[in-house]
């Protein structure tokens, strides 16, 4: 038999379960009025009472405190429909609130003998585990709740990456298909195929042995940052830990803690560095004995080759601290912290020994100039430096000479970090070349320095003998109508500004644009 409610049940029932009102309890007139409007039909049609009219029940109770007379609603409700999801999800609820957390477990469980696919139900149990601290049943429930919500996008991204660290991948590549499936074009999940493809392909669950997920720990100078990325593209379910640029780093505790983490890393990545720089215990040796056995270190290069900046270096200060570029941008300073030095020397001659200098550096255009052998000097000697310091890695420039043109001669380009990637890729991890993800970005490329053609001439001149393969061609990166104009303004500020000079007098670098300079006069008298 229906209940029939009467209009004012009605009317008290609409304002209980208003979606603007619910927060706010009934007064203590109309909570009793309903009450008893309630118990009256419950008890005339108990057999037949609807899970709607035991819902609002429900409702009134827990929400004006009443949480032991909602759990007997959601037990009668249970009792009289044992078959439905409601009843169970009301009253495991209604438990947990009472801290009874394993008696909601129990009931929960027990409604989904009868509703073993209920979405509800199976959200209530991941939630109720998780709260409990049981990390595997949780992972069960939130496992079966994902695969029957393939649109909930952010879950099941979450879920494939907890499956694939935990080594099922298969489970996670099911669980992508479905999603797929539901969701075609979505572009978070067609990248979550390919990582999974390339997880697959290099076998990488072999490099988790002491963390899930993988624990790679990075550290370097400036050069960070695209190393960081390529190892975010090429081990897409690891974790990532990035020590601060060395320069960077202001105190131990940050060192510690990354230390810390790298004893029992995976991987570590490491541009080789001195124990106490900067004051800091901070020396790569140190950090390679104190991690596991398990651990793979790779110490990985810092880019620093001046074959094709050989004018250019750091200017000192007085103090002989690094004079930087912020304290000379309001005088239109175009390198940052770099200084050509042929500039500088320029800056202390006349106007006219400047032209008949400048009249010099034009004749490097011509046909006949076969280069500098100042210059050429210069880069073997960086050439042969970086050998020493890298001997590993020396045949990317030996290979291809113009893969060292970085941005400036400490910012290495796009190429050169390529070909260094791959190197770890194959050589170092031992891993298939067809799997290796080039890396793409150049985030480096904050400056470049001026490259005129008379240095480019110098390092491919059939008339020097190379320690790397002579190229048929290098091409200058800057015009020499476009590096005069330069050197013009930075004669201008040295001469403005005496003391940068002064400071570096007895410079290298000072010394070889002397050098450069006496060579080029002497080859067109």
């Amino acid at each position: 038999m229906s209940i029939i409610l009467s209009q004012d049940f009605r009317r008290q029932a609409e304002v209980a379960t208003n979606s603007n009102q619910t927060s706010k309890p009934l007064d203590t007139s109309n909570f009793i009025k309903t009450e008893k409007l309630l118990t009256r039909s419950m008890k005339n049609t108990l057999q037949s009472q609807t899970s709607r009219t035991l819902t609002i029940a429900f409702r009134i109770n827990k929400e004006n405190g009443r949480k032991e007379s909602a759990l007997k609603i959601a037990e009668c409700m249970i009792k009289l429909a044992p078959d439905h999801w409601k009843g169970y999800a009301l009253a495991s609820r209604c438990l947990h609130e009472i801290g009874a957390t394993n008696a909601a477990i129990r009931t929960v469980k027990e409604g989904l003998n009868y509703c073993p696919k209920n979405r509800r139900l199976l959200k209530i149990a991941w939630k109720l585990y998780d709260k409990t601290k049981n990390k595997k049943k949780a992972f069960e429930f939130k496992l079966k709740f994902a695969l029957r919500h393939p649109t909930k996008i952010n879950l099941q991204v979450q879920m494939i990456h907890d499956l694939i660290y935990s080594g099922k991948t298969k489970k996670a590549s099911k669980l992508l298909a479905k999603a797929l499936s539901s969701t075609p074009n979505h572009q978070q999940l067609l990248d979550l195929e390919k990582n999974i493809h390339h997880f697959i392909q290099t076998g990488q669950k072999t490099f988790n042995r002491l963390q899930t997920p993988p624990l790679i720990c990075v550290a370097g100078n400036c050069q960070i940052q695209p190393i960081h990325e390529w190892v975010q593209e090429s081990f897409p379910f690891s974790e990532i830990k990035c020590l601060p640029p060395y320069h960077l780093i202001e105190n131990q505790s940050t060192i510690n803690t990354w230390a810390q983490d790298a004893k029992n890393a995976d991987i570590i990545f490491m541009i080789p560095i001195q124990e106490g720089y900067n004051g800091f215990k901070i020396g790569s040796e140190q950090v390679s004995k104190e991690c596991s056995q398990k651990s793979l270190f790779i110490s990985y290069p810092s880019f620093h080759f001046e074959a094709f900046y050989p004018l250019f270096g750091y200017a000192k200060t007085k103090a002989q601290t690094t004079l930087r570029g912020k304290s000379m941008q309001h005088l239109g300073h175009l390198y940052d912290d770099y200084h050509d030095f042929l500039a500088m020397w320029l800056s202390q001659h006349s106007d006219a020994d400047i032209e008949n200098y400048f009249n010099a550096i034009y004749f490097t255009e011509k046909a006949q100039y076969q280069g500098s052998e100042v210059i050429h000097r210069a880069a073997v000697n960086s050439f042969l430096e970086f050998s020493k310091r890298y001997p590993s890695y020396v045949d990317i420039l030996e290979n291809n000479i113009e893969a060292g043109m970085g941005h400036t001669f400490n910012h290495p380009s796009n190429p050169f970090l390529r070909e260094v990637y791959f190197k770890i890729w194959t050589q170092t991890l031992k891993l298939s070349p067809n799997n290796f993800v080039p890396y793409a970005k150049d985030p480096l490329n904050h400056l470049q320095l001026p490259i005129p053609s008379f240095v480019t001439r110098s390092l491919n001149s059939r008339q020097f003998k190379h320690p790397w393969k002579a190229a048929d061609r290098i091409h200058a990166r800057t015009s020499l109508h476009s590096y005069i104009l330069q050197l013009r303004n930075s004669i201008d500020i040295y001469r403005s500004n005496t003391n940068i000079l002064a400071d570096n007098t007895s410079h290298p670098k000072l010394a070889l644009a002397e050098n450069f300079m006496n060579e080029l006069m002497q080859s067109i008298s």
